[in-house]
């Protein structure tokens, strides 16, 4: 007897949408590829800290940064996958878009149709072109579980019996937490979407139960996490940086920030992308007004998606540094919204289509191929070495700052990258010599990171480095220079540079204890000073 589920899994047009998703994520990462791509300076944290992760080091305690830990271990995995490439943790980011993408197709499509759920997702991925910076992105891999999240809503309401729906929604809140607190915002208007039926119901004992399983969920990802820090002696420095930094950070949080946020946001995504989501966002409105059933899915799921997005835009302007890559939180619902348009204008047409789905797929591959070939086509130089017997590893582009280190340094020796550009060290294979990495830039005045700069110098003491390289971008940064010339300059220029306290101890030790060395591709190299005894 033939196994039908198997058929169906199988089938011509499952084989074909499978094909379609990957070729379009394929055609989105080819900007990223690590033959042709350095990597962003977020990427280059995370790059470097997952590599410490590998040489038994502990983030928070080992190298600062203000994300959850997930993100970090997502990248130590890829690392340890491609044998220490930046190959491996670019298939963890196709492996993670693939099945965002999937996860995002089977929703469109219960919610909207075969039709406008392939629109919806093609609408995603060109949404994500301007703010990805780079890729690698806490953002970039919490799109996987938001979708989820939504997924569970969808089939959930229909199924309040099933309670596997909530603990699932549970477990896609607890995992994108430990990416970043920031990209809750769907599973928090799911929430709050429980919260009003249950009103609106008078059923606060279903809302009470699903919260349970919510939390349970939530808490099976995220205990586990705490333990280990706890058990690392980290725990304490993880909810300092993570918590108490971000809190103030995002200090200044105000209503005219968040439409700052909205306006800044918007201008980021193609303008008819935005007006798209616009028009679908108010015409979804204006139904679900005008509907008489407002306990139906639809309404229920409508009223969540009308939630989403205001959840969004106030989460991404947290901080108010509106930087591009905040906005990738936004892309679940401008695919939601282009989607739901697209199945508005079908009907309103009465066009009926379900016939040619299989011919219209095959056209979109064909077309895609064809149009996306010089994409498609950067691939060939790595598939060619690799073809060769060539290792993931000599494909991969290396700055000539990164190479010149190699060069010039032992495997022990530790280098100071100054600039924030942790992507040098990774590369280079040479650790910093502590653990604030972005020093003198200390963001907001507090005590911690009066004790973050104190840290830094006295790690710097102990730890000399054999090189120091000024990576500093005075164009973009907001970093003094290692230039005297330039760092007055700077100064005069930017007085809202929040600078470490002790930096000036910190020049006077780089003047006593270090000459210039090189230049390299314009970066200044300092190399320590042989002392005789």
């Amino acid at each position: 007897m033939k196994n039908t589920a198997f058929i169906k899994l199988f089938s011509i047009q499952n084989t074909l949408i499978a094909f379609l998703l990957g070729l379009i994520i394929l055609v989105q990462l080819s900007s990223l590829i690590p033959s042709t791509h350095s990597a962003g300076r977020d990427s280059g944290i995370f790059l470097y800290i997952g590599n410490l992760i590998l040489d038994g080091k502990v983030p928070y305690i080992d190298a600062w940064e203000n994300k959850g830990p997930l993100v970090f271990y997502i990248n130590a995995l890829g690392l340890l996958l491609g044998a220490g490439s930046r190959w491996g943790v670019w298939g963890i980011e196709f492996f993670f878009l693939f099945f965002t993408a999937l996860a995002g197709y089977k929703l469109f499509k219960k919610a909207f149709g075969l039709l406008p759920a392939i629109f919806g997702i093609v609408i995603w991925v060109l949404s994500m072109s301007k703010v990805q910076q780079g890729g690698n992105l806490t953002e970039q891999y919490s799109l996987l579980f938001s979708f989820i999240g939504i997924a569970c809503y969808l089939w959930g309401i229909g199924k309040p019996q099933m309670r596997r729906f909530d603990f699932f929604l549970g477990l896609s809140f607890g995992l994108n937490f430990l990416l970043r607190p920031n990209n809750v915002g769907v599973q928090l208007a799911i929430i709050f979407s429980f919260f009003a039926f249950s009103i609106l119901e008078s059923n606060w004992k279903l809302f009470f139960q699903r919260i349970i399983y919510i939390s349970l969920g939530s808490f099976l990802i995220i205990l586990p996490a705490l333990l280990y820090f706890a058990s690392v002696n980290a725990l304490d420095e993880l909810f300092k940086i993570v918590f108490i930094f971000n809190f103030q950070y995002s200090s200044e949080f105000s209503v005219a920030q968040i439409l700052r946020g909205f306006i800044q946001g918007c201008s980021y995504f193609n303008f008819w992308i935005i007006s798209l989501s616009l028009i679908g966002y108010l015409w979804m409105l204006v139904k679900f007004i005008r509907r008489s059933d407002k306990k139906s899915i639809d309404a229920k799921f409508h009223f969540a998606i009308f939630l989403y997005w205001p959840f969004e835009i106030i989460l991404s302007s947290f901080s108010g540094r509106n930087y591009p890559h905040y906005f990738i939180t936004w892309t679940p619902i401008i695919g939601i919204l282009s989607a739901y348009g697209f199945k508005e204008i079908l009907e309103r047409f009465t066009i009926k289509l379900e016939r040619h789905h299989t011919i219209i797929l095959s056209i979109s591959v064909l077309a895609i191929s064809v149009l996306a070939q010089h994409n498609l086509a950067s691939y060939a130089p790595v598939l060619s070495s690799l073809s060769q017997g060539v290792s993931l590893k000599s494909t991969e582009y290396t700055h000539p700052v990164a190479i010149y280190i190699q060069e010039n340094t032992q495997p022990n020796d530790r280098v100071l990258v100054w600039g924030f550009r942790p992507i040098i060290n990774f590369m280079s294979e040479r650790e910093a010599p502590a653990a604030y990495l972005p020093y003198p830039a200390m963001h907001v005045r507090s005590q911690e990171s009066y004790e973050w700069a104190e840290q830094y110098y006295n790690q710097l003491l102990v730890n000399k480095p054999s090189l120091i390289v000024d990576m500093t971008d005075i164009s973009i940064d907001e970093m003094p220079s290692l230039n005297p010339e330039i760092r007055k300059r700077q100064i005069k220029e930017s007085a809202e540079w929040i600078i470490a306290h002790n930096l000036e101890d910190v020049l006077s030790f780089f003047d006593n204890n270090y000459t210039y060395h090189a230049s390299v591709t314009g970066h200044t190299i300092l190399r320590l000073r042989d002392i005789k005894p």
